[in-house]
């Protein structure tokens, strides 16, 4: 009895690994990874301030030239719904007096900036113009503009002849709306 329960043991041991060799062998397993990507803002913030060179006044119009700052946009939306971003400025007045004014009929993006894409794909379309109005100063048409991308803006101020000597401020305003 004790030599029938060996050979069964043998038999049963010998089957059971010559089974797992065959079943490692030839077997192979598929399995579904899932990632999850969820949309995020549509935004902007100045890497660096607006500025204009300062000016000696001489007796005739002059012109001070500048940036509006580096400006650092963001669509992580995920969506392609495209945007556009407007600035306009406000007359400048002197921090002296406040009936001292540089009217910003005068202020201008002076040369199409180039946009710099950080990451994404097509980037958005810049545009010049006076700042006295609204002004659609970057464009991204549908499935564009998706990503990180910054601009400077070339600006010029035409400053008159007559204007008051002191220090002037203007309130830019940057507003950035979903869709082309």
């Amino acid at each position: 009895m004790v030599r029938r329960f060996r050979a069964i043991l043998t038999i049963t041991v010998i089957t059971v690994l010559i089974g797992s060799q065959a079943l490692f062998a030839s077997s192979s397993l598929a399995a579904r990874v899932t990632l999850t990507v969820r949309g995020g803002p549509l935004g902007f913030a100045f890497e660096k301030q607006p500025q204009l060179a300062p000016i000696d006044m001489t007796g005739l119009d002059q012109e001070s030239s500048g940036t509006l700052g580096l400006i650092d946009l963001r669509d992580a939306r995920g969506t392609g719904a495209g945007w556009q971003l407007t600035a306009q400025a406000s007359d400048f007045v002197s921090r002296d007096d406040s009936n001292h004014t540089i009217p910003t009929t005068g202020f201008n993006i002076s040369a199409a900036a180039p946009v710099t894409t950080i990451a994404g794909n097509a980037a958005p379309q810049s545009f010049i113009g006076g700042l006295s109005l609204p002004l659609k100063l970057l464009e991204a048409e549908a499935n564009t503009g998706m990503g990180h991308f910054q601009i400077e803006p070339p600006v010029t101020l035409n400053v008159p002849a007559d204007v008051f000597a002191g220090t002037y401020d203007s309130t830019l305003t940057l507003t950035i709306i979903s869709g082309p």
